[in-house]
């Protein structure tokens, strides 16, 4: 499994360019994690990022991007 981290100032459009990698095929951008991936073994953490890949329940109750 590749990693790429999008980082930047707020307001700066990393969303906007996350959102828009997740519409590739075989791309899923976690979303603001970085609490809960502290708390887990090394070994964990890529069947966590699978998993919010999958379900998308790292982006529950956070708006989607405007149209």
């Amino acid at each position: 499994m590749r990693r790429v981290f999008v980082t930047g100032a707020p307001r700066s459009g990393t969303t906007f360019l996350s959102d828009w990698l997740t519409e590739l095929p075989g791309c899923y951008c976690v979303h603001e994690v970085q609490r809960s991936l502290t708390a887990l073994k090394p070994t964990d953490v890529d069947t966590t990022l699978l998993d919010f890949a999958h379900t998308g329940s790292d982006r529950l109750g956070v708006q989607p991007p405007r149209e």
